[in-house]
């Protein structure tokens, strides 16, 4: 089915009859080969990387830069906004998720994905400012890039049903195991399964096979490590 083609960046369309202001950022998906960096373990169903050519840093704005605050239409489900990363330094981010503060009531709880670095963070509301570059001066072009991590899920694995675990969840001694091994590489290799190649929805983490990539010099360090020098046998007589 094709897709309706939207504009990049932040725009006024009509949603339900109703002239709204929206938002849409591109993601890169890993529907062929790409080297990468890991930058998150959530599960083998949810891994971030980021591609190795990458402009994370260019995508963050600091103060002074001119920023307003988040208006009350903008907190909504799956608005594009800047949350706080560092101090005095905001990050692109998607909400996912509002709650009411268990102790402000003019306050709200607020769980984001940063977009650039693929960690799902809470936040008061009251921390976040606009990234629509009308509100926000400081924001410009910053809608117009690409997320700069890529979801892709392991193909092959899935977690086992069990009678404790009918939902097949996995378990964070699962996730542990395979964040202790991908700490064994700097860079790895994904290559999409076949199946997912033509996926067309790029809000689906791409199932990908994920190949840990040593570097020369690594290897050859290593070779040294367990090598045996060959001595040629001497027959010894009696």
């Amino acid at each position: 089915e094709e897709k309706e083609l939207l504009q990049n960046g932040f725009f006024d369309a009509i949603v339900d009859g109703e002239q709204k202001r929206c938002c849409k950022i591109n993601r890169i998906p890993m529907n062929s080969v790409a080297i990468v960096h890991v930058v998150t373990v959530h599960s083998p169903s949810l891994i971030f990387v980021r591609i190795i050519n990458t402009i994370r840093d260019r995508l963050v704005v600091r103060e002074p830069a001119t920023l307003s605050p988040l208006k009350d239409r903008e907190l909504e489900e799956f608005y594009y906004v800047l949350c706080p990363i560092e101090e005095r330094t905001y990050g692109r981010a998607r909400i996912i998720k509002i709650e009411p503060h268990p102790t402000n009531d003019n306050e709200k709880l607020v769980q984001l994905i940063l977009i650039d670095d693929g960690n799902i963070v809470w936040a008061n509301s009251s921390s976040l400012v606009s990234m629509d570059p009308d509100l926000s001066p400081g924001a410009k072009d910053l809608a117009y890039h690409p997320w700069q991590t890529s979801a892709v899920s392991l193909a092959g694995i899935s977690p086992k049903k069990t009678p404790k675990n009918r939902d097949r969840n996995w378990e964070e001694k699962v996730r542990l195991r395979l964040q202790k091994l991908i700490d064994g590489f700097e860079k790895f290799k994904t290559k999409a399964t076949t199946l997912h190649k033509n996926h067309n929805d790029y809000g689906v983490a791409s199932v990908v096979s994920l190949l840990g990539l040593r570097e020369k010099k690594d290897e050859e360090e290593e070779e040294k490590k367990y090598k045996i020098n060959y001595v040629k046998p001497t027959l010894v007589r009696p």
